[in-house]
C-alpha cells in the first residue's frame, strides 16, 4: 500500500509528471495536441516552483526549531553550572 506523500514532496512529483506529459504531447503528439503540451511543462513548472518553496520554509522552521531546543538546552547547563558554582563558594 502507497504511503502519504508530505506537502512539498507531493507538489513535486506531482509537477515531474505533469512536466514529463507536456513533454510527451509536445514532442510525441505535436500534431494533434502539441499546444496543450506547452501548457502542461508550464503548469508543471509552477507546481515545481510552489513545492520548491514549500521545501525551504519547512527547512527553515526545522532549523529554527534546532537553533532554538539548543538554545534552550545552552541556558540550561548555564543555569546548572552557575548553581553548582553557588553551591561551591557557600
Amino acid at each position: 500500500m502507497m504511503e502519504k506523500l508530505e506537502g512539498h514532496k507531493r507538489y513535486l512529483f506531482i509537477s515531474a509528471t505533469i512536466i514529463a506529459l507536456g513533454i510527451t504531447f509536445t514532442t510525441i503528439l505535436k500534431d494533434t495536441v502539441g499546444a496543450i503540451g506547452i501548457v502542461f511543462i508550464a503548469f508543471g513548472g509552477l507546481l515545481f516552483i510552489i513545492g520548491m518553496r514549500k521545501k525551504q520554509k519547512e527547512m527553515k522552521r526545522k532549523t529554527n526549531n534546532e537553533r532554538t531546543t539548543k538554545n534552550i538546552v545552552h541556558l540550561a547547563d548555564s543555569a546548572k553550572i552557575e548553581d553548582d558554582s553557588n553551591k561551591e563558594t557557600k
